[in-house]
């Protein structure tokens, strides 16, 4: 009785290490996954390869109709990849576009987004070699409610110097 209980849980050990060894090979793939080639031209357009980088949906290499416009090309890579918006944080969407001049990389175009939504008086024309880089900043609020665990912490540490030294 003792020894089959034993074989059956030596199985159990061996089928879940499997289990998770093939849930950590997926994830990885997935990560390894996260940019992509992207096509978005029609036949016969005459086509550039531009670049997306940072906090997009999308990241990854463009192919686009060369008459592609910034604001279009930020729609197709998604936005901004952000989650649910806290009231304790306060967001700062960058973008900027660089590309080759004279054989040097120079940022040719930044905007700051504001309330997420990508709107600029002038709407570059894309060229090819174009980046396109987001990055978005998150920074939390300090709030009443940070307070507490920094006195209840400060309050543990006293209790304890106070019970050492008596």
């Amino acid at each position: 009785m003792v020894r089959s209980f034993l074989v059956l849980v030596v199985l159990l050990l061996v089928g879940a290490s499997a289990l998770q060894a093939q849930s950590l090979d997926s994830d990885l793939n997935r990560r390894a996954a996260t940019s992509a080639y992207y096509s978005y031209s029609k036949p016969g357009d005459v086509t550039i390869l531009v670049s997306v980088w940072g906090s997009v949906k999308f990241p990854g290499l463009y192919e686009v109709a060369q008459e592609t416009k910034l604001s279009a090309l930020f729609s197709l890579a998604g936005g901004p990849a952000i989650g649910q918006r806290d009231r304790r944080e306060d967001r700062v969407i960058e973008v900027s576009l660089s590309r080759l001049q004279g054989g040097l990389r120079e940022v040719v175009y930044t905007a700051t987004m504001e309330n997420e939504i990508f709107a600029s008086a002038e709407d570059l024309s894309l060229q090819s070699g174009d980046v396109l880089l987001v990055d978005v900043t998150i920074r939390r609020r300090f709030t009443w409610r940070d307070v507490a665990p920094i006195f209840a912490a400060v309050g543990t540490i006293a209790l304890a110097i106070d019970r050492l030294l008596r």
